[in-house]
């Protein structure tokens, strides 16, 4: 028994390790002067998968790849007693491979998304941030053939005391 148990849970703790380890973030200050700062913003995931249960798949042991980018610009101008925070961030992503192990996702999905979001901290007990998101996905059986471009928008109004 502890023969059996000696792989797997070293193939536990491995695996534990690997995915606790962060991913690539990193941040580079493009202007600081004065009252105003801009902002390059770059972060990377990337994670490879496998599994031994197929559930119907027709792979015999299907693996992929997934990961992700999001990288823009991010900044901040103080503007009289208030304060404008400000980013314009996209985001792709992908999946290549045999798929997931259900074999929803043929391997070949990929999906960039824009957000521009804007902050203004009129005062210190208001805050208004709107957020406006455009998101193109390749068109597969996982995201039910639907390769539109969506739109989303929201706006929150902060009051904190």
């Amino acid at each position: 028994m502890n023969r059996i148990l000696k792989p797997t849970l070293f193939t536990m703790l491995i695996g534990s390790t690997i995915a606790a380890a962060p991913g690539v973030a990193s941040a580079y200050n493009l202007v600081d002067k004065d009252e105003s700062a801009l902002n390059l913003d770059i972060e990377l995931v990337l994670g490879h998968f496998s599994s031994g249960e197929t559930y119907g798949n027709s792979d015999a042991s299907p693996s992929w790849t997934e990961g992700y980018a999001k990288y823009g610009l991010s900044g901040s101008h103080s503007i009289g007693s208030g304060t404008l925070f400000g980013a314009v961030n996209a985001l792709s992503s992908g999946t290549c491979g045999d798929g997931d192990a259900l074999g929803v996702t043929n391997g070949d999905n990929d999906a960039t998304e824009l957000d521009l979001w804007v902050e203004w901290a009129a005062m210190d007990h208001l805050i208004i941030s709107p957020l406006m998101g455009f998101y193109t996905p390749d068109s597969s059986a996982s995201n039910q053939g639907n390769d539109d471009t969506n739109i989303y928008a929201q706006v929150i109004a902060v009051v904190p005391f």
